[in-house]
């Protein structure tokens, strides 16, 4: 079987970050989303429309893909602020037309998301800073972010959501792990669901 090399931009540089069971990637390259077909079509993702005024997209990246080709990632914004313009980081979501959503931060959520997995039903999994502490959270489809609890570890501050089913979602941490069910139904194999 021969290899083939995809080159993203002029300096041959990039990473992939996902792969979904069709063999679509995605990752980033010269500081914007991409997605490579399983055929090895490479395509930059399209930015966001329907910003404020004055809002551009400084740079963005594609995190993960899922089944039906929804991707999730993160986008920087320039936004206008009087004399002077300050960066925003928002989770994105593309879906499968590529059109682009950028969701908001939960409120008294900081920094930079970090975005860890699209599940097959469109939620996005990822974290954002909350009061100085790491903190899981869940985007619904629609974009509305739902915090987690964090794992009851003594002395432990930061929690994520890494992956999930239709069932339910991880909230990780080095120290442990919890499953949180979607509904009263019982959680998948492998699965646990937490104290």
């Amino acid at each position: 079987m021969a290899s083939r090399v995809t080159v993203f931009n002029e300096a041959g540089t990039g990473i992939l970050n996902d792969i979904n069971d069709a063999g679509a990637t995605v990752g980033t390259a010269s500081s914007r989303a991409v997605k490579l077909s399983a055929g090895g079509t490479g395509s930059t993702l399209p930015d966001p429309v329907g910003l404020d005024a004055g809002v551009t997209v400084k740079n963005s990246a594609a995190n993960s893909i899922s089944s039906n080709g929804e991707i999730a990632g993160r986008v920087t914004l320039v936004v206008p602020h009087g004399d002077h313009t300050h960066d925003e980081y928002h989770p994105v979501k593309w879906a499968a037309d590529g059109t682009a959503q950028v969701f908001s931060l939960p409120e008294g959520g900081t920094g930079t998301p970090t975005v860890a997995e699209i599940t097959d039903a469109g939620e996005i999994l990822g974290a954002v800073t909350i009061g100085g502490k790491e903190t899981a959270v869940v985007w619904d489809t629609d974009g509305a972010p739902e915090t987690l609890p964090a794992p009851t570890v003594a002395d432990f501050t930061h929690a994520r959501a890494n992956a999930g089913t239709d069932e339910g979602y991880s909230s990780a941490t080095s120290r442990s792990s919890r499953a949180t069910p979607r509904s009263a139904a019982p959680p998948s194999p492998g699965m646990r669901t937490a104290p």
